[in-house]
Formats: C-alpha cells, structure tokens, sequence
C-alpha cells in the first residue's frame, strides 16, 4: 500500500494525537453519536472538542474532513449557537414547569401533597413498566450478539 506525504504547516502545528488520527483514521462511527441498549444517545467515542482539532487539522493540510475521515458535521460557530440556545431554552422550560408544580403543591395541605408526590412516583413506577419489556428485549439482543446471552447446556 503505497502512502502519500502530506506537506505540515511550519507553525500552529497540531498535536501528535491529532495527526495520528488523520494519518490512520479511526472508523467514521467513532465521530458519530451512540446509543446503548436502552435507547439512549451517548457521547460519541471521540469527543466533540478533539473532532473540532482533527476537523481543523484536516482544513490546514488541505484535506476535506467528510471524505478522508468521515467527520460529517460542521463546527460552524452557528451550529455551536444554535445548540447553546436551544440548551438554555430547555431549562427555562424545565425551570418554569417545576416552579408552577411547586406553587400547586404550596397551596395544598401536606397531607394532600404526599398523596399527590406518591401517585406522580406510582405513575412513574406504572410508564417504566410499560417500558420494561422493550429494555429487557433490547439487553438481550445486545448480549446475544456479544455472545454473552447463550443457553447453557446441561450435562445431565
């Protein structure tokens, strides 16, 4: 397999990690969000911060960052925005919603107040069971294709 040189910029150099990346690149999944067995979205294994220098190290070199490395998504200072905004939006909304249940909850007596804290927990209790049968399937398909979830064989 034949290589080629890639011409370095004298100053600003990245660092060795980052140059490791561009000249073996790891698989495009490792830039992308994850999501375990119970649907939620995880980190992607490469954090967004070291995508950030790969993506400009890949920029200086004269690379584009979609085809040598899979890095689909931009670092465009909007995007970065965009998602600062729409964070700060959801806890304003979070924040506002809890203060109107703490004001029903102050004008009810305390007993009435439990009464109403144990039926949100029961009703809690009630959706997750609801969502159990899809966890449990979804753990152990994960486990059957890890190998983990086998029947056992008896010798008797």
């Amino acid at each position: 397999m034949a290589t080629r040189a890639i011409k370095l910029p004298t100053n600003g150099m990245p660092r060795h990690w980052v140059l490791k990346q561009i000249m073996f690149p790891p698989p495009p999944t490792h830039f992308q969000q994850r999501t375990d067995v119970f649907g939620n979205t995880m980190h992607p294994l490469i954090p967004y911060a070291e995508q950030k220098e790969i993506h400009d190290a890949c920029l200086m070199l004269g690379l584009d960052p979609a085809t040598h490395l899979g890095i689909t998504h931009s670092f465009a200072a909007e995007t970065v925005q965009k998602a600062q905004q729409i964070a700060t939006e959801k806890v304003q909304k979070q924040a506002s919603a809890s203060k109107a249940k703490k004001k029903e909850l102050k004008d009810l007596s305390p007993e009435e107040q439990r009464i109403l804290k144990r039926m949100d927990r029961q009703q809690l209790v009630e959706e997750n069971m609801m969502k159990m049968g899809k966890i449990v399937a979804g753990y152990r398909k994960f486990q059957n294709r890890k190998g983990k979830f086998k029947p056992v064989s008896l010798p008797f």
